[in-house]
C-alpha cells in the first residue's frame, strides 16, 4: 500500500469515528427539546415557591388557587406548564404546608444537578411528580 492510499484510508477511518463519536455525544433535537422543557418546568416551580411565600408573608395565609399568585407584584414566571399550557397542581395542606406537582418528561437524580441541595429538593422521575413545601415562619418584630 502506497504511503497516500494508507493516508487517504487512515483519514477517512478517522472522520467516520469522529462522525459517529459526535453523533452518541450530541443530544437529538428532540432530546434537546425536552430537556429545556424540563428545565423551564423547574424553573416555573421554583419561581412559583418564591411567589407562594411572598403570598404568605403579606396576606399570612396561602393562596387559594395558583390563579391568585398571577399578580405583578409577585413574580412568577409561569403558572402553567410550557408544553400542554395546563395550570401546573397545587394543593393546599395543614397550615403553612403546599403541594406543587408537574409532569416531567425526564429524570433529574443527584447526577444532573450540581448543587446537591437542589439535587434533595427538586429530585423527580419521568412522569407526573409533587413536591411538599412548607412556608418557611417569619419573625416579626417585636
Amino acid at each position: 500500500m502506497r504511503a497516500s492510499s494508507f493516508f487517504t484510508v487512515v483519514s477517512s477511518v478517522a472522520v467516520v469515528v469522529a462522525v459517529v463519536a459526535g453523533v452518541a455525544v450530541i443530544d437529538s433535537p428532540w432530546d434537546a427539546r425536552t430537556k429545556r422543557l424540563d428545565q423551564r418546568r423547574l424553573s416555573d416551580l421554583q419561581s412559583l415557591v418564591r411567589a407562594i411565600n411572598a403570598y404568605h408573608g403579606r396576606y399570612d395565609k396561602l393562596p387559594a388557587s395558583l390563579g391568585d399568585m398571577q399578580q405583578p407584584d409577585l413574580a412568577t414566571e409561569s403558572t402553567s406548564d410550557p408544553e400542554t399550557n395546563q395550570m401546573y397542581e397545587y394543593y393546599l395542606g395543614e397550615g403553612a404546608s403546599y403541594r406543587l406537582c408537574a409532569t416531567f418528561t425526564g429524570v433529574l437524580d443527584n447526577d444532573g444537578v450540581k448543587e446537591r441541595r437542589l439535587a434533595a429538593t427538586w429530585r423527580h422521575g419521568a412522569g407526573r411528580n409533587c413536591f411538599n413545601f412548607t412556608v418557611p415562619p417569619v419573625r416579626k418584630p417585636g
